[in-house]
């Protein structure tokens, strides 16, 4: 049985489908983590984000009251599946995932990852992996999907797990990983802060 409902950032919900989830006047809890410009917590601890936008429209419509609820991207997933929260931001479906979940389904954003590697490095293709040590984001959709297909491929590496994407450059720009995968979006935005290299590599395209 489904047990929740997720907004994900490959597509954002429809106004008449939550009315038929939450009645109006419910406090709908949402978990929210740094991922700019979909979903963020500004300097003055304001949750902000495209996603964010969308989503209070929704709750004006509906008469919701959202109650956010800031945590690292592992953590809300984990309160997802014991029901602490109501609604996750930004979150990729998959087979399994949707066993548990309930997705939207308006496609408004599709996202995939890039795998990005120190700035001298001579990383060209997925097969100069093999070996590698690698920096991803724990629960991160693309990490699963991208280590298994690497298996799959017979290449294999190590993983460091952090719990965000700049954890994710900032090892990659110290050299104590040799690549690091991260979300597209907020690769682009962030680049220029490290002294990383994108690679050519791609993967988990999402949509």
């Amino acid at each position: 049985m489904r047990k929740f409902f997720c907004l994900t950032f490959c597509y954002i919900l429809v106004v008449a489908a939550p009315g038929l989830l939450f009645a109006s006047g419910k406090t709908v809890k949402v978990g929210i983590y740094q991922n700019k410009p979909k979903v963020f917590i500004n300097s003055a601890g304001e949750p902000r984000g495209f996603f964010i936008d969308i989503l209070n429209h929704i709750a004006s419509k509906e008469g919701w009251q959202l109650d956010y609820e800031v945590s690292t991207w592992e953590e809300n997933l984990e309160k997802l599946e014991k029901a602490e929260i109501d609604l996750l931001l930004d979150i990729a479906e998959s087979e399994g995932r949707a066993e548990s979940f309930d997705f939207n389904k308006e496609i408004i954003f599709s996202n995939w990852a890039i795998v990005y590697v120190q700035e001298d490095s001579k990383i060209q293709s997925i097969l100069d992996l093999k070996g590698k040590k690698i920096a991803a984001m724990k629960g991160d959709i693309s990490y699963e999907d991208f280590s298994r297909n690497l298996e799959n491929l017979g290449i294999y590496a190590t993983y460091e797990d952090v719990d965000n994407f700049s954890q994710v450059f900032e090892l990659i720009a110290q050299e104590k990983v040799d690549a690091g995968i991260i979300s597209r979006l907020y690769g682009l935005q962030h680049e220029d802060d490290y002294n990383v290299k994108r690679s050519t590599i791609i993967c988990c395209a999402r949509n």
